[in-house]
């Protein structure tokens, strides 16, 4: 998300969640981010404007598969 403070990277993966993905330019909708939990963003060189949406769940669904791998 455009408005997360925090690197996705640095958010406690365990248990269950739901990821919620904005559109490349407006992000999400004001209604559906109300309801957001934890809104966290990926670094990204500041060369690059933003990264399309499968780019961007590819990335985030590597980390934290690598990263429950480590718990088991």
């Amino acid at each position: 998300s455009s408005d997360g403070n925090k690197d996705f990277t640095n958010y406690d993966w365990k248990g269950n969640n739901v990821l919620l993905f904005g559109s490349e330019g407006h992000g999400l909708k004001e209604k559906t981010s109300k309801y957001i939990d934890y809104p966290v963003k990926i670094k990204i060189n500041n060369k690059i404007e933003s990264l399309n949406i499968a780019n961007s769940a590819s990335v985030v669904f590597f980390y934290i598969n690598n990263e429950k791998k480590k718990l088991y």
